[in-house]
């Protein structure tokens, strides 16, 4: 498994009360258990060429692309759980979007041939002000574009699985119609359900980690044990 930067059953949702394989085009990759902004992390390029043989014997058939974005990680405390559980495992691309762009210049045409170059892509990132990080929408504006993601010879996403991943630091019992916001969490990610049936994904059942505010350790290891058994579901292996 690779961490990517550029030159920078269904699953269960979780509610808790008190308590490697392909780079982009002039990538450069962390090392497995670099951090982002860690100096003594040895990042060195990597060509663009997809492990087939390693996935093929991993047992993975759908190599999958995890758009991490996380505009304050270095805070984070279930986001380091949920990462660390998933950077390892063989045929996930790990590409923390923040780290890869930290002025918001995105590589559009890199970031499409990412996008080809798997089956599956994750969103993973923290719930913000009910939708996802100002990063993660801006990819959206710029990556997906008319006649390559959607329009009548948009077909480039079409059949590649999208899957939500997010955190919430409210309880469950706050994303109800009668609670505390007033609207489900599938409400509020209908933008980005619409997003993907205009490109042609499949929409996955949102995972969700909420209560994370009062999340124990051990409340927090356990979603990460789950998050990383969903994602080996969704390359194809047993999870």
């Amino acid at each position: 498994m690779t961490t990517c930067r550029s030159a920078r059953g269904a699953p269960r949702r979780w509610g808790f009360g008190s308590s490697g394989s392909v780079t982009g085009r002039g990538a450069l990759c962390e090392r497995d258990g670099g951090e982002r902004g860690d100096p003594g992390v040895d990042r060195p390029a990597l060509d663009w060429r997809s492990d087939d043989e390693a996935a093929h014997h991993s047992g993975v058939t759908r190599p999958i692309l995890i758009l991490f974005a996380h505009p304050s990680y270095e805070k984070s405390r279930v986001h380091r759980h949920l990462a660390d559980a998933v950077r390892g495992l063989p045929g996930v691309t790990f590409h923390d979007l923040y780290e890869a762009y930290p002025d918001h210049d995105i590589d559009v045409k890199g970031e499409q041939e990412l996008l080809l170059a798997h089956e599956v892509v994750i969103f993973q990132h923290p719930f913000y002000w009910y939708s996802v990080p100002p990063l993660l929408k801006q990819w959206m504006d710029l990556v997906l574009e008319h006649g390559w993601a959607y329009g009548r010879d948009g077909t480039a996403l079409r059949g590649k699985a999208l899957q939500v991943v997010l955190t919430a630091g409210g309880r469950e019992a706050a994303y109800q119609t009668e609670g505390f916001n007033r609207h489900t969490f599938a409400e509020f990610l209908r933008p980005i359900e619409a997003t993907a049936r205009l490109c042609g994904m499949p929409w996955g059942e949102p995972w969700i980690a909420a209560g994370t505010h009062t999340m124990s350790e051990a409340g927090m290891r356990e979603v990460a044990r789950d998050y990383a058994a969903l994602v080996t579901r969704l390359g194809g292996g047993a999870g």
